[in-house]
């Protein structure tokens, strides 16, 4: 594309030759193309396959049930009765659902070991005559 000096403040364009031969073809090109970018619209904003809402609660009260979660849904998706982003949230749940199940006996044993030293509502080994790290001022 080149452009020519006019007279007044704008510029006019100036069609090229080979473009102008051009144009026929690009816009056969641009039809074909655009088909299948519609029709891939169209089946991108189909429902994903997931459960029905009926289908009843799995239990996961420990990592034996999250385990058999997942393979389930492992299953269902290699089957497609499950959208692989699903599958997905689903997943990345239950790796959260699983470092809680981890957390809770940590934290059941934590508080059985403060209650036999002594240690509970909130109190530490460090007492209150231990030196901070901190420099003392003069």
């Amino acid at each position: 594309m080149s452009f020519k000096r006019g007279t007044g403040s704008a510029a006019v364009q100036k069609r090229s030759p080979a473009r102008h031969c051009a144009c026929f073809t690009i816009r056969q090109r641009r039809r074909r193309v655009a088909e299948p970018r519609r029709l891939g619209g169209i089946n991108r904003s189909q429902t994903a396959a997931a459960l029905s809402p009926d289908t009843p609660d799995h239990p996961l009260n420990n990592v034996r049930d999250v385990c058999i979660l997942l393979g389930q849904s492992i299953n269902q998706v290699r089957r497609g009765q499950l959208a692989p982003r699903l599958a997905t949230a689903a997943g990345y749940l239950a790796s959260i659902l699983l470092g809680a199940l981890q957390q809770g006996p940590l934290e059941e044993r934590l508080q059985r070991l403060e209650a036999t030293l002594g240690l509970g509502n909130g109190q530490t080994d460090a007492g209150p005559n231990v030196e901070s790290n901190t420099p003392k001022q003069n």
